[in-house]
């Protein structure tokens, strides 16, 4: 008796981060709507690159890639763009 409460406690606790996860994600994608913004991303050591957003990232959940509408930009990386992205996240 006592494993079938544990099973339903947890089950009950996992739909509830699921809902909770969902819930944040929608309401702050209606926030962001029809706005342009920036999601802050750093690299490690190793060079991967990962984003410190917690609910909407394009390395998300599917929900949360699938809420993403990537801008079209005119920016052309050079060699110049590139060492100031390198210095910077060298902390040079």
């Amino acid at each position: 008796m006592m494993m079938i409460v544990k099973i339903l406690n947890y089950k009950k606790i996992s739909h509830n981060s699921k809902y909770w996860n969902l819930y944040n994600s929608l309401n702050i994608a209606i926030l962001y709507k029809d706005v342009k913004f920036y999601l802050p991303t750093f690299a490690d050591f190793r060079g991967r690159i990962y984003t410190l957003s917690n609910y909407l990232s394009y390395q998300g959940a599917d929900i949360s890639r699938s809420l993403l509408l990537f801008s079209d930009s005119n920016n052309k990386f050079n060699i110049n763009n590139i060492s100031i992205y390198l210095l910077v996240d060298m902390n040079i």
